[in-house]
C-alpha cells in the first residue's frame, strides 16, 4: 500500500517535472531576466556615473587606488591612494588589489571611464547570481524555482545599490558562491577538479574580502566532521582522499593568513589607520553605545535589506528545517546551520561596524540562499503537494 503510494506520488512529480525543468534554455530565461531587472533598477544610466550617494568617500578609496596604478604604474604589492598620509607616499591597502589592478590596466587600453570599473563588477554580481541559479537548478531539478532566490537577492536595496559599485564586497560575495557550486558539483561527481576550483575561488573571495569566508569555513567544518566519523550521507563519504584534500583547504587558509599579514605590515610601514585591517567588537562598547547601533541596524532592517515580511518568512523556514532536519540534505542542512552560525560570530566581531556601513552585510546574505534551499528540500520531501503547487 505505502509502496503504490509512492509510485503514485513519484510519477506525479515526474509529470510536474517535465513541465518546470528545462535546463536547455533555463540559463537564456535567466540572462533575459538579470537585463531586464538591471533596465528596470536604471543600471544603463548608472553604469556610466561617477561615484555618488551614500558611502561616496569607501567609494572614492577604492577608485583612488585604481587611478594611482593607472597614473603612476603602481607595482602591484604597492598600491596607494590620493590621501598622501604621515609619510607623503599615500602608501596602504585593505583588499587585495587584483581588481583596482585590472581596471587600472583596462584604462590604459581603453580610457579613463567610471564605467569600465562598474561594469566588472556588475559581472563579478551577475556570476554569482548566475552560479546560485545553477546550484538550485541541479539540486532541485526545477528550473522555475531555480530562478526565483537569486532575483529574489536582486531585489535587496543593498544589494541593488553595490552590484554595480567600486566596493570588492560584491566581487567577494559573488566568488564564493561560484565556489560553493562548485564543491556542491564536487559532491555529486567526485572529481577532484571541482574541488579545486572551489578552493581557488574561496580564496580569491577571501582575499577580496574575508568576511565571504563564511561558505568556505562551513565546508572546511564538513570535513572535520567526517574525520570525525560523522556520516553527511547514507552511502559513501564525501572527502574520500583526505590525506590530499586537507592539503587544499589548509592551502587557502594559509593564502589568505600571508596576503593579510602583508597588509597589516604594509599599512604599519607606511599609513595604518587609513584602511580596517583589524576588528570592531560588541564588547569594547558601553550599553548605551550598543543600545545606539541596535537602534541603527532596526533602521537599516527597514530600508536596507529586505521588506519585514521576507524577514519573517526566511525565519519561519530556518525554523522549520531545525524542527523537521531529519528530512532535509544534511549536507545542505549542515551547511545552513554552519553560516547561520558564521553570521552570528561575524556579527559579534565587528558589531561596530553595522552601525552605519550597510556593505558589511553583503557577505552575510549568503545564509539566505542555504536557507531557502534547505526549506525547499524539506518541502520537496515532506509535502509534495505543496511543493509543485503554482503558489
Amino acid at each position: 500500500m505505502i509502496f503504490s503510494k509512492q509510485m503514485k506520488l513519484n510519477k506525479y512529480l515526474q509529470a510536474i517535472q517535465k513541465k518546470t525543468y528545462f535546463p536547455k534554455y533555463s540559463s537564456l530565461v535567466f540572462v533575459l531576466l538579470f537585463i531586464t531587472i538591471c533596465v528596470i533598477y536604471n543600471y544603463h544610466k548608472i553604469l556610466f556615473k561617477p561615484p555618488q550617494s551614500i558611502h561616496l568617500w569607501r567609494q572614492s578609496d577604492c577608485l583612488s587606488i585604481t587611478l594611482n596604478y593607472y597614473q603612476d604604474n603602481c607595482p602591484f604589492f604597492e598600491p596607494a591612494i590620493h590621501n598622501l598620509g604621515r609619510n607623503g607616499t599615500g602608501k596602504t591597502v585593505s583588499d587585495f588589489p587584483l581588481i583596482y589592478y585590472l581596471v587600472a590596466k583596462l584604462w590604459q587600453v581603453f580610457g579613463h571611464f567610471e564605467f569600465i570599473y562598474r561594469l566588472i563588477v556588475l559581472l563579478f554580481f551577475f556570476s554569482g547570481l548566475f552560479a546560485l541559479f545553477k546550484i538550485f537548478e541541479n539540486i532541485l531539478r526545477d528550473s522555475i524555482l531555480a530562478l526565483t532566490t537569486p532575483l529574489l537577492l536582486f531585489t535587496s536595496p543593498t544589494l541593488v545599490y553595490f552590484a554595480n559599485n567600486f566596493l570588492m564586497d560584491i566581487p567577494a560575495f559573488s566568488m564564493s558562491i561560484v565556489g560553493i557550486y562548485f564543491f556542491l558539483r564536487f559532491c555529486q561527481t567526485q572529481k577532484n577538479r571541482h574541488l579545486y576550483l572551489f578552493a581557488f575561488f574561496c580564496a580569491l573571495a577571501g582575499l577580496l574580502k574575508i568576511s565571504s569566508l563564511l561558505g568556505f569555513f562551513a565546508i572546511l567544518v564538513l570535513f572535520i566532521f567526517e574525520l570525525l566519523n560523522v556520516k553527511l550521507r547514507p552511502v559513501s563519504k564525501v572527502f574520500q582522499q583526505p590525506s590530499k584534500q586537507i592539503l587544499l583547504l589548509i592551502s587557502v587558509l594559509i593564502i589568505q593568513a600571508i596576503w593579510y599579514t602583508y597588509a597589516i605590515h604594509y599599512n604599519a610601514k607606511n599609513n595604518s589607520g587609513i584602511f580596517l585591517t583589524g576588528i570592531l567588537p560588541i564588547w569594547n562598547l558601553n550599553l548605551s553605545e550598543i543600545k545606539m547601533t541596535l537602534d541603527a541596524i532596526n533602521e537599516h532592517l527597514k530600508w536596507d535589506y529586505f521588506r519585514k515580511e521576507t524577514f519573517l518568512v526566511l525565519v519561519l523556514m530556518f525554523v522549520s528545517i531545525l524542527v523537521f532536519n531529519k528530512r532535509v540534505n544534511k549536507i545542505i542542512l549542515l551547511l545552513t546551520i554552519f553560516t547561520a552560525t558564521g553570521f552570528m560570530i561575524f556579527l559579534l566581531l565587528f558589531f561596530q561596524a553595522f552601525k552605519d556601513h550597510d556593505y558589511y552585510t553583503i557577505n552575510l546574505f549568503i545564509v539566505m540562499p542555504f536557507t531557502i534551499l534547505s526549506f525547499l528540500l524539506l518541502l520537496k520531501e515532506k509535502s509534495p503537494s505543496i511543493y509543485t503547487s503554482l503558489f
